[in-house]
């Protein structure tokens, strides 16, 4: 938790490479500070858009997967009695 807050209080415009790639993806320090900045410092509606759309996939994504668990979960625990 505090790398990540320490990475996200840089600006990620210092940041290359590797470095760069780790921030956005493994350890998503980026997405915390810097591209919710850059959206509202430059008012980008693309990117705007662009991840309210992400957010919309992954929570149909997740919702889905939970769903299809808790179905499973539900039959695996019906008491079937016969008398």
């Amino acid at each position: 938790m505090n790398a990540m807050l320490t990475l996200a209080m840089y600006p990620s415009d210092i940041f290359q490479g590797a470095v760069r790639f780790m921030m956005l993806t493994v350890l998503p320090a980026a997405f915390v500070g810097a591209v919710p900045l850059g959206v509202v410092r430059d008012l980008d509606l693309g990117l705007l858009g662009l991840l309210a759309a992400a957010a919309i996939a992954i929570t149909a994504a997740s919702s889905a997967v939970f769903y299809a668990g808790l179905r499973r979960y539900e039959s695996g625990s019906a008491l079937n009695v016969n008398v």
